[in-house]
Order: C-alpha cells, then sequence, then structure tokens
C-alpha cells in the first residue's frame, strides 16, 4: 500500500517508491453518435449518414468510415491542427452509389464510423450501421405502332409495338395486354420473363378474331402494363389504342370525289373493253384498229401509251417491247403496252403495267418503288385506290387497283384479266374470295405523293 500526496501543479512528486506525474493538461476526449443506423438507397439516389462527431480537449484529425462489403475499405476525412471541435457527419458524408465505387452494385453495406484527435493513432469507435442499395426503380417505354386498327372477324392481327425496360433489374418480367371490350368485358394476355430488356410485341401478342373476345364485332380497347423480373411497376398504364372488329362481308369505303373524278377521267382515256395494246403494220406503223393516246397523271406530267380494238394474239403477246432496250422490231413484234414512267429500270407489262399506270396517274409518283405488305390483316384497311396481287392460274397472278368497296364487294379496273389486254372497269369480288386469293397489297396513302393523296 502506498501513500501519496497530492499536488495541483505541474512536476512529479515523490512519495516512498511511487511517483505520480500530475500533467499541464487533460487528456483529449473524441466521441460521437450515429442517429440513425439504417440506410436504403438508390443507385441513382444519395443519402447522408446521420450523427455527429465532437472533440473535447482536442480537435478532431481524422473521421473514417469503413465499408465492409466483399473487402475492407475505408472513406477517410481528415483535418489540421486547428480542424473542428464538432462536425456533423451528414455534411462530410454523402454515399451517392452512381459516384462511389464502394457503393456500386445493389447489396447491403455494413459500415463503421471511426474518429480520432488531432495527432492521436487512437480511433474511437463512433457507431455502425447498414446501408442498403437497390437498382433503381424500372423506367418503361411502351407505345402501340397505330393508335387504332380495324380487323375483320376470322382474321388474325399481329400487334404492333413495343416495350422495354431502363433502371429496377433491367429485365422485362410480365407484360400485360388487356382489351376492354364493347360489354365492359376484360381479356389479358401475359407475356413471361425472359430475362430481356425489350420486346416487339407482335412476337408474343396477337388479336385473334376467331376466339374471345374479339369474336364478336365491336370496337374494343387494348391497354398495356409492365414489370421488371424484380416484380417493380405494373402500376401505371402505359400506352392504349383501338381496335374496331368489323363483319366485312358488308363493309363499304367509298371513293373521295377528287378520286371518282380521276378515275372517269381515265375511264375515258381509257375506256372499258378496249385494248391496252398496239398493233402494227408491216412497215412498223400503227395500224387502223390502234390509237395513240396520252395519260395526264395528277402531277401535270404526260404518258403516250396506246389503245385499241383488236387482242392480243397469242404470237404476239409477249414482254420484249418492256423487258429489254427500246427497238422498234420488239414494238412490232410486241403487241403488249408497257408503264414507262418507271424512275429506274425497266417498266412492267399487261396487268401489273396498267395497275403501275393508273396508280402512277391518280398517286402522282412512280408507285414501282413502294414495297408491297404481305400480311392478310392489311385487307381489313383496304381502300379505293390500294393495288392488290391476287394468285391465280398465272405463274404471276394478277394486279388490279381498287375502285371502291360496297357491302363487302370489291370493285376493280384492270387489264389482261382475259389474256389478252383488254381493260376491264368495275370487275368485282366479294372480300371473302378476295382473302383467299390474297398475296399482297400497296396502299394507296403508302405509293401516293402525299400532296395529291390528302385531296
Amino acid at each position: 500500500q502506498y501513500r501519496m500526496a497530492a499536488s495541483n501543479t505541474a512536476g512529479t512528486v515523490y512519495t516512498n517508491a511511487a511517483a505520480l506525474t500530475v500533467k499541464s493538461e487533460p487528456d483529449p476526449v473524441i466521441t460521437g453518435k450515429l442517429t440513425k443506423t439504417s440506410y436504403s438507397v438508390s443507385q441513382s439516389g444519395s443519402v447522408s449518414l446521420q450523427g455527429y462527431v465532437e472533440a473535447e480537449n482536442c480537435t478532431i484529425g481524422v473521421i473514417s468510415v469503413s465499408v465492409k462489403y466483399g473487402s475492407d475499405q475505408a472513406l477517410t476525412k481528415s483535418y489540421s491542427s486547428n480542424g473542428p471541435t464538432y462536425v456533423s457527419l451528414a455534411d462530410i458524408f454523402t454515399i451517392s452509389p452512381s459516384s462511389n465505387s464502394n457503393f456500386s452494385s445493389p447489396g447491403t453495406y455494413s459500415i463503421t464510423v471511426y474518429a480520432k484527435a488531432y495527432g492521436s493513432n487512437n480511433a474511437v469507435k463512433i457507431g455502425t450501421a447498414t446501408v442498403t442499395v437497390t437498382a433503381p426503380d424500372p423506367i418503361f417505354t411502351a407505345e402501340f405502332t397505330k393508335s387504332s386498327v380495324t380487323i375483320s372477324l376470322g382474321s388474325r392481327w399481329l400487334v404492333q409495338g413495343s416495350v422495354s425496360v431502363s433502371g429496377g433489374s433491367g429485365l422485362l418480367g410480365d407484360v400485360t395486354i388487356a382489351a376492354y371490350g364493347y360489354d365492359n368485358s376484360v381479356f389479358t394476355q401475359h407475356f413471361a420473363a425472359h430475362r430481356v430488356s425489350s420486346i416487339n410485341l407482335a412476337d408474343w401478342f396477337a388479336i385473334d378474331t376467331t376466339q374471345a373476345p374479339y369474336n364478336t364485332p365491336g370496337t374494343y380497347t387494348l391497354r398495356i402494363w409492365a414489370k421488371d423480373t424484380d416484380g417493380n411497376g405494373g402500376g401505371m398504364e402505359l400506352d392504349s389504342m383501338t381496335v374496331v372488329v368489323t363483319d366485312q362481308s358488308h363493309i363499304t369505303v367509298l371513293p373521295s370525289a377528287t378520286l371518282t373524278q380521276r378515275f372517269n377521267n381515265l375511264k375515258s382515256v381509257l375506256p372499258n373493253s378496249k385494248y391496252w395494246n398496239h398493233h402494227c403494220n408491216s412497215d412498223g406503223s400503227l395500224n387502223s384498229n390502234t390509237t395513240q393516246v396520252s395519260i395526264t397523271g395528277v402531277n401535270g406530267s404526260n404518258m403516250t401509251t396506246w389503245i385499241s380494238t383488236e387482242a392480243c394474239p397469242s404470237n404476239h403477246h409477249s414482254w420484249e417491247y418492256y423487258s429489254s432496250t427500246f427497238t422498234q422490231a420488239n414494238f412490232v413484234k410486241s403487241t403488249c403496252n408497257a408503264f414507262s414512267k418507271q424512275t429506274s429500270g425497266i417498266g412492267e407489262a399487261q396487268c401489273i403495267g396498267f395497275a403501275n399506270t393508273i396508280a402512277w396517274a391518280i398517286g402522282g409518283k412512280d408507285p414501282i418503288v413502294t414495297s408491297w405488305n404481305y400480311s392478310t390483316t392489311e385487307l381489313d384497311n383496304i381502300a379505293p385506290g390500294d393495288m392488290v396481287w391476287i394468285t391465280s392460274s398465272s405463274t404471276y397472278g394478277h394486279k388490279f387497283v381498287v375502285l371502291r368497296v360496297e357491302d363487302g364487294i370489291v370493285y376493280y379496273v384492270d387489264c389482261n384479266g382475259d389474256g389478252h389486254c383488254q381493260i376491264r372497269w368495275d370487275r368485282s369480288m366479294t372480300m371473302d374470295t378476295l382473302k383467299s386469293k390474297f398475296k399482297c397489297i400497296k396502299h394507296y396513302e403508302d405509293y401516293a405523293d402525299s400532296r395529291y393523296y390528302k385531296e
């Protein structure tokens, strides 16, 4: 047992065998607290640590945040000798996963906050917390290509559009299309997770008018929703469109007054029952059965062609006139006329050449450059001016231009339906027959110059 004498002045006081050193200043004290110990932040967001560090009898030298996620890492803040005696952690530590690689991946991180007095190597533990980094909320982009479509009973239409997701899991989980019928019935179709970031709706969704609810004529509203593979999203309607199901056995589509006049003008130059061909004498001159005519297109340009009262004979019903460089010999050899307003390549003869001639005259530009559409559902939008290609006994099928549709009957103008280049106005077939023979179509609005189509 030792007895010591107290002293309140600096120096050393010796009592017996023990020595007591009295320092000139009290020991430094570092304290603090994490006032929040659990955090959640999106990969695209940020969050500040809540808490404080304070110093007594000293200044703060270093505050560090040790991050535990796979391997130890540290975030530090250092101060000089004249550093603060109080620090709010929110002022110095903001966790932003997008700019801080320590938190870049989704997951739960354990963090520990330490602090040291300036000049000291002794770290004081302030507290421990967890930070959960989540994937950002998914952002869906979805659209139907068309705002409305008309389809007929018995047909099947592939839904046109797309859905994609960014953020969240980055992968589509469930895509839902619901059809709201005119009688408030609801029919849903789902696309299950295939771990892709986007889909083409036509690959997964179709409107089949042979099945409920589309097997009843009426107007339906399609609406679309989506979720990512984590189940996020789905609460907001992304897009909608209208689907009209019709019974085309009674459909009527009439031409505008302007288009009707254009057809009438052409009919006066290319009369019904005449032949779209030419016949020559032995010296190469046109014979008395052939008349040269000029067709004026809506763009003001003229096209020279011929009509006659004489059918193409089988031994002259050939393509030499249009299928090779023009020569007088070929003109004499072949009685078939050709479309001559093509922008490149060779023209066309017989039924397709005649259809191109009519289309050029009413549309104002070369229809050859417009691609054919081979989808049968395009017949649901058939209209005057459309060019249609059907199968026939001929290897090449047959082509014509639609004049009008009345009560499910398609009326058209063609040439060479008889095999001898005769011009025939107001020929007809039912929609059902057309569907059974359909090969492809060019819509008037697609091939025509918009300036004239809209007139």
